[in-house]
């Protein structure tokens, strides 16, 4: 990130203010300037490392001739001329920093590949269409291109990390996107396709009155792995600390209380990941009123969830698919395992039973009584990286990999990694482990310092280990929060089995439940900060399709399909994601029986049928009350509208509980183009959504 740029968001973010008084402190790395003790250098000092695409950065330089580089960089000089050169059909030369596509045309056979430190070389080992595979291309969350055989593309992604394994030719192993996240905003730039640094990191919360600064410079503070003395050198570019003067959520509590009662200081209890407290004020609403109707929703949900089923899902029967796999039990879940985990079972199972109890609650405390599952829902966590992505592939045939896990609709369970699957993690990881040499990750939580070391090292040491537990526990959160929502989705009947589930349906109702990695609290039915900031900085730089335009293309699939064909892929999906979620979001709230409705509408449809855009429209409409009264079978396009421009005047007003990331998001994009310029679909087509509306 360029200096000034850091400097704007230490601004945003209270830099200047006493780090003695923050709750937050966000930990920042930039992988591109990772450095490593050299083994031979007598006086211990930090050497930078050669390499290549991103990770950590080959000097690419001024043009020159030759290829002089060792593996993973090109030597200072040595780089090719900007552009680099095509050889044969080669999509893309060896290219210096910044290097470009080369001469050849898309869909050679041939082999290219862009060097230095991951600018704006798009190019990678073969083209779209080409027998070659995809290799590394810059971007926020991009995911990896074609594999040839079974070697998997590798694509770059910023703040959450890399997409590990993008969809092979034949065999490739598929993978996730890098997850887009609050966190993107806080490390880099989403919007700027330049960007070079890849960038990790987590959020820390620690109370104003545990943060303790120290003679030297540096600040310990306490958290709830232990406590950490925090790196902090001026002259760095590898990590970053910035302090974040936001109350906390116990902070937060008493002011809410003096501000909102009863059932809707409930929901932001919940929100805000106080379960326990919802319960008590829950049982005050009914104390002051018995006959309250979401209190004895609530307490009808509570008894039903006491309950313990007493029969497992059929879906145990895979565990002998898995191989030798013990099982945990909970009351509502049995979580089979393999390998020496039985703290991260337990942590797991008491999460998934966490996530169903929110879950249940929030529709509770909006009058909603679910049914709870009358046998115990199963899931896997595989100890194995490279096992769960094979797992995945051979056993699942690649079903969407969305989070650190997935979720089988067919045979309705849920399997997650033990570890985070994004190669940004891993990088994070092989740079850990060498500093562990006397002390454990736990000891380094607890603050202890390596014996013999310097303190700043003793620091640095301490800050990465918490940075790599922060991230690891983030990424636990978010995969079973959206899996294990989307297992309940399906296991109440709100997702039928036999229907092909729009994919703005299918993401956006989960992700309402989902703890973003990069998230400042954990609650069910949180406000997504990404998602709500995003949507009302596009609308106030009228980067947004118009209200009707924007409702047809999200309830088409419209945005998720151009997702492929997009120049700008991750720009594309952000843009999806960001409709889908807002648009649920709202509908959620205002509009909640119309939803439960729509999933109604989709379990009547035939399983045979093509759900093309006219049905995904009519479905949509059926449901929320928008078909002309004389005809059920054509959309009132001024029913349609009026929904359409509430859903924006209603999201456009929401309040941003941290305000700083919409100051991000109204950062402008260095290269000076706007985030939409790359994928526009203003001007509709013959068999374009909505196109059959008059």
């Amino acid at each position: 990130m360029k200096r000034w740029l850091f400097l704007a968001v230490a601004a945003l973010l209270g830099f200047s203010a006493s780090a003695a008084q923050a709750d937050y402190f966000i930990i920042k790395v930039n992988l591109a300037s990772t450095k490593e003790k050299s083994q031979t250098d007598p006086d211990g000092q930090f050497v930078q490392q050669g390499g290549g695409s991103g990770l950590m950065p080959g000097a690419g330089g001024q043009p020159g001739l030759g290829f002089q580089g060792i593996p993973g960089g090109m030597a200072p000089g040595s780089g090719m001329p900007p552009g680099g050169m095509g050889m044969g059909s080669m999509p893309a030369g060896f290219g210096g920093r910044r290097g470009g596509r080369g001469m050849g045309a898309p869909g050679g056979g041939g082999m290219g590949m862009s060097m230095g430190d991951g600018g704006d070389g798009p190019g990678a080992f073969g083209g779209r269409g080409g027998a070659g595979f995809r290799g590394m291309g810059a971007g926020p969350g991009q995911q990896g291109g074609l594999g040839l055989g079974r070697s998997p593309g590798l694509g770059a992604g910023l703040g959450a990390g890399m997409g590990m394994g993008g969809k092979g030719m034949g065999d490739g192993l598929g993978g996730p996107p890098g997850g887009s996240s609050i966190m993107n905003q806080l490390l880099g730039d989403d919007d700027d396709t330049d960007s070079a640094p890849i960038f990790v990191g987590a959020i820390i919360e620690a109370r104003h009155e545990d943060v303790k600064q120290l003679a030297s410079g540096r600040i310990r503070i306490k958290h709830k792995w232990g406590q950490t003395t925090l790196f902090i050198d001026s002259n760095d570019k590898e990590i970053e600390i910035i302090p974040v003067n936001l109350l906390t959520v116990a902070q937060q509590y008493p002011k809410e209380k003096a501000r909102i009662k009863g059932i809707e200081l409930a929901k932001w209890a919940l929100a805000h990941g106080m379960n326990n407290e919802v319960v008590k004020i829950v049982k005050e609403v009914l104390q002051a009123d018995p006959k309250d109707p979401i209190g004895l929703a609530f307490q009808q949900t509570e008894a039903a969830l006491a309950k313990e089923p007493q029969r497992e899902d059929a879906g145990l029967r895979w565990r002998d698919k898995f191989g030798e796999f013990k099982e945990e039990r909970s009351k509502h879940y049995v979580l089979c395992y393999d390998g020496k985990l039985p703290a991260q079972v337990k942590q797991r199972l008491q999460r998934l039973e966490e996530n169903m109890r929110g879950f249940y609650y929030w529709f509770a405390l909006r009058g909603k009584v679910l049914p709870v599952p009358d046998r115990k829902l199963v899931a896997f966590l595989v100890d194995n990286k490279e096992t769960f992505l094979a797992q995945h592939k051979d056993i699942f045939d690649d079903v969407e990999l969305t989070s650190d896990g997935f979720y089988d609709r067919r045979e309705n369970i849920a399997v997650f990694s033990a570890y985070r699957l994004d190669d940004a993690y891993a990088a994070l990881d092989k740079i850990t482990k060498p500093l562990w040499s006397k002390f454990t990750a736990s000891e380094l939580l607890a603050g202890k310092k390596e014996l013999g070391v310097a303190d700043n090292e003793n620091a640095r040491a301490q800050t990465l280990t918490l940075l790599q537990k922060a991230m690891q526990d983030e990424a636990e959160l978010n995969a079973v929060s959206y899996e294990g929502t989307r297992q309940l989705l399906d296991t109440i009947g709100y997702l039928p089995k036999g229907v092909e589930i729009p994919k703005w349906f299918d993401f956006g109702l989960a992700s309402l439940f989902e703890i973003p990695k990069g998230a400042f609290w954990h609650g069910t039915g949180s406000q997504n900060q990404q998602f709500l900031a995003q949507f009302q900085v596009w609308n106030e730089q009228k980067k947004l399709d118009k209200a009707p335009e924007a409702l047809m293309g999200v309830v088409t699939d419209r945005y998720f399909r151009r997702v492929a064909d997009a120049k700008n892929k991750e720009n594309s999906e952000n843009r999806a994601k960001t409709l889908a979620w807002t648009l649920n979001n709202y509908l959620s709230e205002k509009k909640l029986d119309g939803l439960i409705q729509y999933c109604k509408e989709l379990r009547e449809l035939p399983r045979d049928l093509e759900l093309n855009d006219e049905i995904l429209a009519l479905t949509f409409a059926r449901a929320f009350g928008l078909c002309d009264p004389n005809n059920p079978d054509k959309i009132d396009p001024v029913k349609f509208t009026a929904l359409a421009n509430d859903w924006y005047k209603t999201t456009n007003s929401e309040v941003l509980e941290v305000m700083e990331v919409k100051a991000l998001k109204k950062r402008k994009s260095t290269s000076g183009q706007s985030s939409m310029s790359t994928d526009k679909d203003k001007d509709a087509k013959p068999g374009d959504p909505g196109s059959f509306i008059k």
